[in-house]
């Protein structure tokens, strides 16, 4: 017997929910289009990878969720460097930064976190992250990874009136 899946098999309408959860995970944008008799056609958008432009999405989502805090943390490295040793580097940054940070390479050596917290709840981070750099160093066969210096540039209460502030710093 042939069975049709599609009219025999109830499923959940979990698919567009999903669908949506992952598209805002990566900062897009979902739309729909029906025609009646025609059909609907879903489609999204994610931004590429051009910092000024993912953080206007990031910025979008926390206005939407009411979030007024966002403190911008600057991650440089103090010593000379290599290249592994700068993707070593970008990994401990991705182990360590919680689901709502926001991070960008912005020169090689050079990264900027935007976080969605008061500054007071990014030096407990900052303090985290030297941690884990020594707890790395400990087993790193090829010699200590560079000192990364940490510096908060700036902190809002607010930070809604001062995107384009926010965007220079990309």
């Amino acid at each position: 017997a042939n069975i049709d899946i599609c009219s025999s098999t109830k499923g959940f309408g979990l698919g567009l929910s999903t669908a949506n959860e992952l598209v805002e995970l990566n900062l897009g944008i979902m739309g729909v289009k029906s025609d009646l008799g025609e059909g609907t056609t879903f489609t999204f958008t994610i931004p590429k990878n051009e910092p000024p432009e993912v953080a206007k999405r990031f910025l979008g989502l926390l206005n939407r969720d009411n979030i007024g805090f966002l403190t911008l943390l600057t991650c440089q490295f103090d010593d000379d460097y290599d290249q592994g040793s700068e993707e070593e580097a970008e990994g401990l940054l991705r182990r360590l930064i919680r689901g709502n940070y926001l991070h960008f390479r912005v020169a090689p050596g050079r990264w900027v976190i935007l976080v969605p917290e008061p500054a007071s709840e990014v030096e407990i981070f900052v303090d985290r992250a030297y941690r884990e750099r020594e707890l790395v160093n400990v087993n790193r066969p090829i010699g200590p990874l560079p000192r990364i210096r940490y510096t908060v540039d700036k902190s809002w209460v607010d930070h809604r009136s001062h995107q384009t502030e926010i965007l220079m710093h990309l």
